[in-house]
C-alpha cells in the first residue's frame, strides 16, 4: 500500500492489517500453547525496518509493523516467566521488483 495518508483508500488498511497484523497475532496465539506445555521455546517474528522508522507514502504500512513490535514487546514481557524468548527481526530495504509491481 503505497500512498500518502491522504489519500489512502479505506477499504485497503483494514486488508493491510488483517494481512500484517492480525496474521502474525493468529500464529502467535496458535504456537504459544507448545512452548507454555514445554516450559521453555523461542517465538521468532518478523517486521521490517518500518517498524521502527516513518518514511513518507508507507505510513500505513509503517503503523502495521509498528503494531507488531509493540505485540512482541508486550509478548516478551508476558512469556518471560514461562521461559519462552521472543525475537523480533527487523530486516532493511533490499533491491526487488516490489516498487514496480505496485505503482
Amino acid at each position: 500500500m503505497v500512498g500518502t495518508v491522504e489519500e489512502a483508500s479505506e477499504p485497503d488498511i483494514p486488508a493491510l492489517f488483517e494481512t500484517n497484523f492480525l496474521g502474525t497475532l493468529r500464529v502467535i496465539q496458535a504456537a504459544l500453547p507448545l512452548p507454555r506445555q514445554q516450559g521453555s521455546g523461542h517465538i521468532i517474528g518478523v517486521s521490517s525496518g518500518m517498524g521502527i522508522v516513518a518514511v513518507p507514502l508507507i505510513g500505513f504500512y509503517g503503523a502495521s509493523k509498528w503494531a507488531i513490535e509493540a505485540l512482541h514487546e508486550s509478548l516478551a514481557q508476558e512469556v518471560t516467566g514461562f521461559g519462552i524468548k521472543v525475537t523480533l527481526l527487523e530486516p532493511v530495504a533490499y533491491a526487488t521488483d516490489f516498487a514496480s509491481r505496485h505503482r
